[in-house]
């Protein structure tokens, strides 16, 4: 169960109600993923700063590690802000949630927009670690098994 008085305050200070809150780290640092009805927002973990909106629309698809249960990719479009990466790794220890949280969003959001709904893109791949960081997306293996949810 999560506090009203969280989602309340973080709904006002974006602007946007807020469904759903997860702890991320990204780069080896920690901000809080806050999904939204048609975005998800990155605060960093001092809830001083906004990093990023992203809108669902600029969502292309999502790729899960098979290998570790904890990290996921979004992959974004060409549309997106252009002070975001275009490929988001992140690490969090409730992946299953945020994920489901995201596709009903971003299903909700497309259907909001387009009138129908298309499945969002879901891929499992295993992700190639290098030393201490995360080997960019270009070395990832993607090619896995696909499956649209």
């Amino acid at each position: 169960m999560h506090s009203n008085a969280i989602y309340d305050s973080l709904s006002h200070i974006l602007h946007s109600p807020v469904i759903y809150i997860a702890l991320v780290r990204h780069n080896n640092d920690e901000y809080f993923f806050c999904v939204g009805n048609h975005s998800f927002f990155i605060i960093d973990s001092q809830l001083n700063n906004v990093k990023a909106e992203v809108f669902y629309a600029h969502v292309e698809r999502i790729i899960l590690d098979t290998s570790k249960d904890k990290l996921l990719l979004i992959q974004l479009s060409d549309n997106k802000d252009s002070g975001v990466p275009a490929k988001l790794i992140l690490d969090t220890e409730n992946r299953y949630f945020l994920v489901e949280q995201l596709k009903s969003a971003w299903k909700t959001d497309y259907m909001f927009r387009i009138g129908n709904m298309p499945p969002l893109k879901i891929t499992l791949t295993s992700f190639i670690r290098t030393s201490k960081r995360f080997a960019s997306v270009s070395e990832c293996s993607i090619s896995s098994h696909k499956t649209h949810i």
